[in-house]
């Protein structure tokens, strides 16, 4: 299981024909976090307008918030090394919004998988944490997720791959009272346990994705977790 921080990183890119003129009021950045969820592709390389934002990013890899000037961007996902896209589209990223960019799947040259989530973060939350989960594990069957302690339990119920794309509102975060948890993973048809993990810390004031990964029985790349403390 692996924990990261969502640390914002800074580069800000200047927009060709939206400079400010002195009247105007510079408007709140975006924010783009980049994470390589797929358990068997190479090192990835993501621009946005030809300017480099990520490189290197082996399976695992994630990058904290990138904040760059609101507007619509040229998004490119490459191999490390290589100067072909594998994909190029337009994205746009509104001021003030947050979005998480992940390569999910098994790994497809010529039509990746990449998902964008809208990462609803807000300031209400100074009592509690906030939590959602995605499932990024391929081949996974349906699972439920619990988180337990003493005190209480948190269910995910029902979840499969990729299903915050059909499903919406599963991008959005739950209030879940702070506190360490153990996750257990459950197949959601027979309710055997798949996998546990313990002593997961959410903090009151701040808000986590818990995304799985890996491969289901495979020992190569496991099924595992990962959190990112936005």
């Amino acid at each position: 299981m692996k924990q990261n921080t969502g640390v914002a990183i800074i580069m800000l890119f200047a927009l060709s024909g939206c400079g400010l003129t002195g009247g105007e009021t510079t408007p709140p950045s975006a924010g783009l976090y980049v994470v390589n969820a797929s358990p068997d592709a190479p090192a990835i390389d993501v621009t946005l307008n030809s300017n480099t934002i990520a490189t290197n990013y082996v399976y695992g890899k994630d990058s904290g918030y990138f904040l760059v000037f609101p507007g619509i961007y040229e998004f490119k996902l490459s191999q490390t090394g290589s100067t072909n896209s594998l994909t190029d589209q337009l994205l746009n990223l509104p001021a003030g919004k947050y979005f998480s960019l992940f390569l999910i799947d098994s790994f497809n040259a010529s039509l990746p998988n990449v998902v964008f989530t809208e990462d609803n973060l807000t300031t209400d939350t100074f009592s509690y944490a906030k939590v959602r989960v995605l499932d990024f594990c391929p081949n996974s069957p349906t699972l439920d997720a619990s988180f337990t302690n003493v005190y209480d339990t948190i269910k995910f119920a029902g979840r499969y791959f990729n299903d915050q794309s059909l499903v919406s509102s599963y991008s959005n975060f739950s209030v879940v009272p702070a506190g360490t948890y153990d996750l257990s993973l459950y197949d959601h048809d027979t309710t055997t346990v798949i996998k546990q993990f313990s002593s997961i810390n959410f903090q009151s004031g701040k808000q986590y994705t818990v995304y799985l990964k890996g491969l289901y029985e495979n020992t190569t790349t496991p099924l595992d977790t990962a959190i990112i403390r936005h």
